[in-house]
């Protein structure tokens, strides 16, 4: 995707956050490694789906990413509540201001006519079976309880249409340094962490063959607030340096994953091939 396509809608969807009092960082979008990141994986997603595709954001958070997409794309979004992980630390806004969140999404509705956003109960997906071209799941699988991730991804290739394209994003890894480093020091860190082996044969067994399985983000995106800035300011340099260490046997202790997979039979437990 093109940085200024990219920042010109960051911008709609900005000005709609502060129209509705609500900032950028409580969002966790002050960070530019973290937007950088973002605007590559859109450009991904574009390199695989056709313009016009019907696209499912599953855990659509506040809405940006389903903004992005609705560019080219018709996307539908979901999420659960106010628990979703773009929001953890607004939970008490969002509990106080009650539709907040609604307010948001129907305002990216106005903007946008390509987009639908709405709750769902976090375990059903609320669509017919073969919808959808492509099912994206950003920083969404970490949050899924581990007693229903399978069921999930059964709702997910239920929903895809045959040849159908999942994009799993920003989904941390049981290696990351990040995540143990974060756990020593007690602050806020990811429970449920999966290798990219037990997402793959999960996948696998749902009828998905493997396109692409990659390690991503070296270098924190997010530090202590006090820092930001500072880090926001030496992005360009941080960036090639991640660059350079997920080329290296480091990358091994990167945080997250990113997989791309297609929906090549219709169901659990049937045989295909893998392309990887």
């Amino acid at each position: 995707m093109e940085k200024q396509e990219f920042d010109s809608t960051f911008l709609v969807y900005s000005r709609i956050l502060k129209n509705n009092s609500a900032e950028l960082k409580s969002f966790s979008f002050d960070s530019n490694i973290y937007l950088e990141g973002l605007r590559q994986d859109i450009s991904l997603i574009k390199k695989y789906c056709k313009k016009g595709s019907e696209i499912l954001d599953l855990g659509c958070g506040s809405g940006h990413l389903a903004l992005q997409l609705a560019s080219r794309f018709c996307v539908k979004g979901i999420d659960v509540t106010t628990e979703n992980p773009e929001m953890n630390e607004v939970n008490d806004l969002f509990k106080s201001r009650n539709g907040l969140q609604r307010k948001i999404w129907k305002d990216l509705e106005v903007v946008n006519s390509n987009l639908i956003l709405n709750f769902y109960d976090g375990k059903n997906i609320p669509f017919g079976d073969d919808h959808f071209d492509a099912v994206v799941a950003y920083a969404v699988i970490e949050h899924i309880p581990s007693n229903i991730l399978e069921q999930i991804i059964a709702e997910l290739s239920r929903v895809l249409k045959k040849d159908g394209y999942f994009f799993m994003h920003r989904t941390p890894r049981k290696l990351a340094y990040a995540e143990h480093l974060a756990s020593l020091l007690g602050i806020g860190h990811h429970k449920s962490l999966l290798t990219e082996s037990e997402v793959v044969i999960l996948l696998e067994k749902y009828g998905f063959s493997i396109l692409k399985v990659e390690r991503t983000d070296m270098v924190l995106s997010f530090v202590s607030r006090s820092l930001q800035n500072f880090w926001n300011l030496s992005s360009p340099a941080l960036i090639s340096l991640d660059k350079l260490l997920l080329r290296t046997p480091l990358s091994i202790f990167a945080h997250h994953m990113r997989i791309i997979a297609k929906k090549t039979v219709g169901g659990p437990n049937q045989s295909f091939s893998k392309n990887r």
